[in-house]
């Protein structure tokens, strides 16, 4: 299989705020931008915010999350520092295996900035 691109979707409830979150704090380029959806360049693929519909998208609790939206960064403190400046909370974690920055958009949903050692 030769994939041309590839692509997170991301439901999310409160719209608006997510779209401010990914476009103004971690200044991703909106590639196409409706009403219900905005699709922001991500690394080499994208990701595709799209405001939920609350019926057909029950509601999940951000301490169970499936999934983390990792970014990989070339230094993780200084993105934590950028990000801290913008009022963000962010907390750095360092391992024996490399440096962690977790952070939460609005939604609740949980990201990441990541460098391997």
């Amino acid at each position: 299989m030769k994939a041309d691109e590839t692509g997170v979707l991301l439901w999310v409830k409160n719209y608006e705020a997510c779209v401010e979150f990914y476009e103004k704090a971690l200044e991703l380029k909106v590639r196409l931008k409706k009403p219900h959806l905005t699709n922001f360049q991500f690394g080499h693929g994208y990701l595709l915010v799209e405001k939920a519909d609350p019926k057909s998208h029950p509601g999940r609790h951000s301490a169970n999350q499936p999934f983390i939206l990792r970014i990989n960064v070339p230094d993780v403190q200084q993105a934590v520092w950028h990000l801290r400046s913008k009022d963000v909370e962010v907390e750095f974690n360092s391992h024996d295996w490399g440096d962690i920055g977790h952070f939460h958009d609005p939604d609740g949903n949980r990201l990441e900035f990541c460098k391997w050692k």
